[in-house]
C-alpha cells in the first residue's frame, strides 16, 4: 500500500520493510527476513539525515541478530556496535533501546 502511495525512499516504506522482516523472522524464514531487513537499511541509507536515527539503529540490531542466528558472530557484532553507537549519540544511555542492545551484544558472545 505505501509504495503505491509514497516514494521509494521513505520512512515509512523502511518500517515497513523491518516489520515484513520480523514476520520473516517468526515464521523461521531467515533469508526472507535478512532481505527485508536489509532492504530497510538501504532506504534508511538513502534518507541520510531526515531518517529518525533511532529507527536505523533498530533495523541494524535486527540485522545483526539475524547474522548472530546464523553464526556469523562478528557481522553480528559489527552491525550490533552500529547500532549502539547511534543509539548513544541520540539517547541517554539509560534508555530501554541502549539496555536491549547490550543485551544483544551479550548474546553474541555469549554464543560464540
Amino acid at each position: 500500500m505505501y509504495r503505491s502511495c509514497l516514494p521509494e525512499i521513505h520512512p515509512s516504506i523502511a518500517q515497513s520493510l523491518r516489520s515484513i522482516g520480523d514476520v520473516y523472522r517468526l515464521q523461521g524464514n531467515l533469508a526472507e527476513a535478512m532481505k527485508n531487513y536489509t532492504a530497510a537499511e538501504d532506504v534508511y541509507e538513502s534518507l541520510g539525515s531526515d531518517a529518525n536515527p533511532t529507527d536505523v539503529a533498530e533495523a541494524l540490531r535486527r540485522k545483526g541478530g539475524m547474522y548472530n542466528a546464523q553464526g556469523r558472530h562478528e557481522d553480528a557484532l559489527g552491525y550490533t556496535e552500529r547500532s549502539l553507537g547511534i543509539l548513544r549519540e541520540h539517547l541517554p544511555e539509560n534508555h530501554l533501546l541502549i539496555a536491549t542492545c547490550l543485551s544483544e551484544k551479550a548474546s553474541i558472545y555469549s554464543d560464540q
